[in-house]
């Protein structure tokens, strides 16, 4: 591992949400594993014992001071507690991190706490003052950070007095850390599931990429943390009467807050890959973990030994998943092209990537909960599913409206299940890539909408605005461009009403804009009721909006798959 921190003097870059929960001896461990790294650099001078840590990065011979220093807060004086929260804290941002977003996200956590001296009751209208008063991108920086480290710790008497504060701003859009786009989740997820299809067992990247494969399978399903995800333990895993149940590490929460939920039944697909690699791992030794250190070595021809051979860390997850994009996706026979990291530099918007953004280990938990919502789930039930200590803290995954716009995103959501007619534009395993699938999706295009035989002779067919209708008697309950049963155009049409379409697809993403909003102020009020007492009439909402949603978004993915075959038009 490269023992510099990134740098970056211009962009402010944190997820809300932190890869970990707080509870001290497993936030140490990992602490200890992810700076053991930066120790060994000559440079850079950190330690759990240390109140003062130097940062650097040897490319741009920069480097900055954190204090941990808590001396000057009267309510966290005799906390040493909070001392170790806050070097855990960091320790869990610095292997996915900027130099620069990292004290940045410290510094404005260090005012936030001098300035509510510690999260206190009495300081919180002061708290809200001082957000109002910040300039809209700062303000952005402040929610990101007060959110992660929030989600990291929660044991503040006053916690979700705070959470409510925060969640009354709102942000500046270019601020918004984004997860990777759905073409760039699709891509992964095909070129994962084609990769263990045309694999087989005894190669050494089988079990050296599984976790991976685990992951993307248990995490986009479950919202967990990546940590919880690593600290899994092998034991977990069950296997009663042909079915499959795991257990996952939660933290134990507050009687006043969200019960969580810690046992989980997985489907069977799922469940026989673990036991694949249960069984598979098992024959390079015990492993403590779900995740095998032992196979990661053998297989990865990793030469050094950590400390706690028994056990997997977030930091080795982190690395495998940028493997698989190295060593597999950007490899024969895929060969996407990826856009790297890049700091400080234009990136030239002529150059066309296959995927713009590398998934990292707590995206899924992202995607996971986007998906909970979308099909309807009660914000506290997404809550215990997520293991959120409270329900405020949805309020991370409901910032991604341009995700829900893609017409693309239904593949995700349908079970994940991504399949070969799913293959990516101009991506094929043939040798005549682009023109062999175009000339495919045109044959079908043409199959379905032009020498389809109709139940009615030409000469009767109704013109429309646009198109044709072929059906006898009408039963229309949809716009004609949602009919692929009756609604045909032909050429010549179609490139003359295609301005007409394009309109029309307009429309269609503002209706989905609509519904999404629709959906948030759902969960918004939800959030902001009782949540002793049960709305039938907000949950029956809740069910037809959601419903509603996904409706939206299958007719929207459809006529999307229609629209490249028309335009395939010689």
């Amino acid at each position: 591992m490269n023992n510099d921190l990134k740098f970056n003097n211009q962009i402010f870059n944190l997820d809300e949400l932190n890869s970990t929960n707080f509870n001290i001896d497993a936030a140490l461990e990992n602490a200890r594993n992810n700076i053991s790294d930066y120790q060994r650099s000559k440079y850079c001078r950190l330690s759990i014992d240390s109140d003062i840590w130097y940062l650097y990065n040897s490319k741009y011979q920069m480097g900055r001071y954190i204090n941990f220093n808590i001396d000057y807060l009267p309510s966290l004086k005799s906390n040493n507690e909070m001392n170790i929260v806050l070097k855990c804290w960091i320790a869990s941002l610095i292997n996915s991190y900027s130099l620069y977003t990292i004290t940045t996200a410290f510094s404005i956590v260090k005012s936030a706490l001098k300035i509510t001296n510690g999260f206190t009751e009495e300081a919180i209208d002061e708290f809200e003052l001082w957000i109002g008063e910040l300039n809209s991108s700062y303000k952005s920086n402040t929610l990101s950070a007060l959110y992660n480290f929030l989600d990291f710790y929660n044991d503040f008497q006053y916690y979700n007095e705070y959470l409510s504060v925060l969640s009354n701003f709102s942000y500046s859009a270019p601020n918004v850390r984004t997860i990777p786009s759905v073409k760039d989740c699709l891509n992964f997820a095909w070129v994962l599931e084609d990769f263990y299809r045309n694999t087989t067992p005894d190669r050494a990247e089988y079990l050296l990429f599984f976790p991976v494969l685990i992951w993307w399978k248990l995490t986009t399903i479950i919202p967990i943390r990546s940590l919880e995800f690593i600290n899994i333990r092998r034991d977990s895993f069950k296997e009663e009467n042909g079915e499959y149940f795991i257990s996952l590490p939660r933290i134990k929460e507050n009687k006043s807050r969200v019960q969580v939920i810690d046992t989980f039944q997985l489907d069977k697909k799922t469940g026989a890959l673990i036991k694949e690699y249960i069984e598979l791992s098992d024959e390079n030794g015990y492993s403590e973990s779900l995740l095998s250190y032992a196979s990661y070595k053998k297989n990865s021809q990793n030469t050094r030994l950590k400390k706690e051979p028994e056990r997997f860390n977030i930091s080795i997850l982190h690395s495998l998943i940028d493997r698989f994009y190295k060593e597999v996706i950007s490899k024969e026979p895929y060969l996407f092209t990826i856009q790297e990291y890049t700091e400080n530099k234009c990136l030239d918007p002529k150059i066309k990537y296959d995927i713009y953004k590398k998934l990292n280990p707590n995206d899924t938990r992202h995607l996971a909960f986007l998906f909970l919502m979308m099909q309807g789930l009660h914000p506290i039930e997404i809550a215990r599913l997520g293991g959120h200590n409270n329900i405020y803290t949805q309020r991370h995954y409901m910032s991604h409206e341009s995700f829900f716009l893609d017409s693309e995103v239904i593949k995700l959501f349908n079970n994940f299940s991504i399949n070969k007619e799913y293959l990516p534009r101009g991506k094929s395993l043939s040798s005549n890539t682009t023109s062999n699938f175009n000339t495919i999706i045109n044959k079908k295009f043409k199959e379905n909408f032009i020498f389809t035989p109709a139940i009615l002779p030409r000469d009767k067919w109704e013109k429309l605005d646009i198109g044709y209708c072929t059906a006898s008697k009408k039963k229309c309950e949809d716009h004609c461009f949602n009919c692929v049963e009756y609604w045909r155009i032909d050429k010549i049409e179609f490139k003359e009403k295609r301005k007409e379409i394009i309109r029309w697809i307009n429309h269609s993403n503002n209706k989905i804009k609509e519904t999404y909003t629709m959906l948030l102020n759902i969960h918004k009020l939800v959030l902001s009721s009782n949540l002793d007492e049960i709305n039938v009439n907000l949950i029956n909402k809740l069910n037809s909006t959601s419903k509603n949603l996904r409706d939206l978004l299958h007719k929207n993915h459809n006529f999307h798959e229609q629209l490249r075959s028309w335009e395939c038009f010689d």
